[in-house]
């Protein structure tokens, strides 16, 4: 671990950050105090994780992957070995659908998060307003669907939004209970077009899926190169507290990067395409920025052409069968009781 990994913290975050095992910190790895936004939100987070029961899993797995990255196949593959995993608010059990009430009670529970993202982020916008200083209102919704998720339906993998916009703090929560990291990528500049086109198709079709959609979240500071993950909610808002608040000292010698136009809460449309794919790239730095190289399996089913198109039918089954062994195989160095 980098011995500055933990430095300025104090009181329940330096004990939380000297608790995180050396195996969990990269030695690329950015200070804590610089990836977790919301100190509050991510005590409360690691609290729940301690508290649950992995059964026959010694280990969580974390999807990373943005949507349209085949995060769905990758879930899926991740599920193997009686895993319960969710994917925005679909649950899959050992590479299937989960049916009857089980299935039920998870998409409840991840629609509650869902809903309240949906509610923070169409303030922001409805209202214009251009600086976000607070994730508070977040707290108690992730609490409540994390507890019934982790400890009623016992799931143990998380996969594409709104789990993967609070990755940093699911990623530290998780690790120290053992964590497999699967992330799915694909080129930034295909992605960008992709993500905007599945973005712009959902907006036009039921006010259900235009209400899902518009969680999608994109930093005003996206570019900054001070801020570390472009996608993040709870980075955004301390980036904004430090850098933006009255009275807030800044560095002279570092200027701010001119923030892209519009809320506190851009959409993936309100955004260029080029700039969609440049904050993408960033964020797929971030995280082997983040994540050792021992836990995180990348995959990308892509051909890599701008055109690109999924690649064959059996290379899929390979990576899911890749994913499949990586999720099943506890090669994790150190377990930890909760």
């Amino acid at each position: 671990m980098a011995q500055d990994f933990c430095a300025s913290l104090t009181g329940a975050m330096l004990e939380a950050c000297q608790g995180i095992p050396a195996s969990c910190v990269s030695i690329h790895a950015p200070r804590f105090i610089d990836t977790i936004g919301d100190h509050t939100l991510f005590l409360a987070m690691r609290d729940v994780v301690r508290k649950a029961k992995l059964g026959s899993h010694n280990f969580f797995v974390l999807g990373p992957g943005r949507g349209t990255t085949a995060t769905h196949t990758v879930a899926l593959a991740a599920s193997a070995g009686n895993r319960t995993v969710v994917h925005f608010h679909d649950p899959y059990h050992d590479g299937k659908s989960l049916l009857g009430i089980p299935g039920v009670h998870v998409r409840q529970a991840a629609d509650l998060l869902i809903k309240a993202q949906h509610d923070f982020l169409h303030n922001f916008r409805s209202n214009r307003e251009p600086l976000m200083f607070s994730t508070t209102k977040l707290i108690k919704p992730m609490i409540t669907s994390l507890t019934s998720l982790v400890m009623k339906s016992y799931v143990t993998g998380f996969f594409d939004t709104p789990w993967v916009d609070f990755f940093t703090e699911l990623f530290y929560a998780t690790c120290p209970r053992g964590v497999h990291v699967v992330f799915s990528t694909r080129d930034s500049l295909a992605w960008a077009k992709s993500r905007q086109e599945h973005h712009r198709v959902l907006q036009e079709t039921s006010p259900e899926m235009r209400r899902l959609s518009s969680i999608g979240f994109v930093c005003p500071f996206a570019l900054d190169p001070r801020l570390l993950d472009p996608f993040s909610l709870v980075q955004c808002a301390a980036f904004a507290r430090r850098f933006q608040a009255p009275g807030s000292k800044i560095n002279e010698s570092q200027e701010i990067a001119p923030r892209l136009s519009g809320s506190a809460a851009l959409d993936f449309n309100d955004v260029g395409t080029l700039t969609l794919a440049a904050a993408m790239h960033k964020y797929n730095q971030y995280v082997h920025r983040l994540v050792p190289e021992d836990l995180l399996l990348q995959v990308n089913i892509f051909n890599g052409l701008l055109q690109e198109k999924p690649n064959s039918g059996a290379f899929i089954e390979l990576e899911k069968k890749l994913i499949a062994t990586f999720v099943e195989t506890d090669s994790y160095p150190h377990p930890h009781p909760p």
